[in-house]
């Protein structure tokens, strides 16, 4: 059960709408990836695993860090996240547009690590910014709802994308994930913007 009154904060409200346009960035991504890995690449899951290994690397090197960092700069966090996945995407998008299934699997790690990073400071950092715009007495309540917001954006994300991905398969496992990775770009862009409507800190006495 969720306490309707932790809605009427306005940071909450577009934390949460935040939350579902950023979520596809995740879920989605590691099923088209996976699919074009294994059935346009031709491999298995043990080394699909190891192209997966490259987003694993940057969310790392960013995750680490990024609980200071949102203490420090609050809402830029999420919207440096933001830049850094939507350049991720669009780097992805344009490779893959270019080499299709061919070339070496190397060309799509600069995109994939770039998407990593984002991935690294952004989850986090828009929790962390949700939960401040709460009222202290119903952050429990808004926490509830951000991680029902984070479920939905996942199904709808493996949904939505998916449509379009399999859609597009005809043209090519290729062109699929190059249109698919475009979209998610998009979103990404529309995070950012999100994010500059949120709090300047991540502290609720700010």
């Amino acid at each position: 059960m969720f306490e309707p009154v932790a809605f009427a904060s306005r940071n909450v409200r577009i934390g949460l709408v935040a939350m579902l346009l950023y979520q596809p960035s995740q879920a989605s991504l590691y099923l088209i990836l996976a699919l074009y890995l294994q059935q346009g690449r031709g491999l298995g899951p043990v080394a699909s695993g190891l192209v997966f290994g490259i987003l694993a690397a940057g969310y790392l090197i960013t995750l680490l860090p990024t609980p200071g960092l949102i203490h420090r700069f609050g809402r830029r966090v999420l919207m440096a996240a933001a830049i850094v996945l939507a350049a991720g995407f669009v780097v992805l998008s344009a490779t893959l547009a270019g080499i299709g299934t061919g070339d070496s699997i190397i060309a799509l790690l600069p995109g994939l690590f770039l998407i990593g990073l984002g991935q690294g400071f952004g989850l986090n950092s828009l929790v962390t910014l949700i939960v401040a715009g709460a009222d202290p007495e119903h952050v429990a309540s808004a926490a509830g709802v951000q991680a029902t917001v984070q479920q939905v954006g996942s199904a709808l994300g493996v949904a939505v994308i998916g449509v379009v991905f399999f859609g597009l398969v005809d043209h090519g496992l290729g062109a699929a994930f190059a249109v698919s990775a475009a979209i998610l770009a998009g979103l990404m862009i529309i995070v950012g913007l999100l994010a500059g409507l949120l709090p300047a800190s991540s502290s609720r006495a700010s």
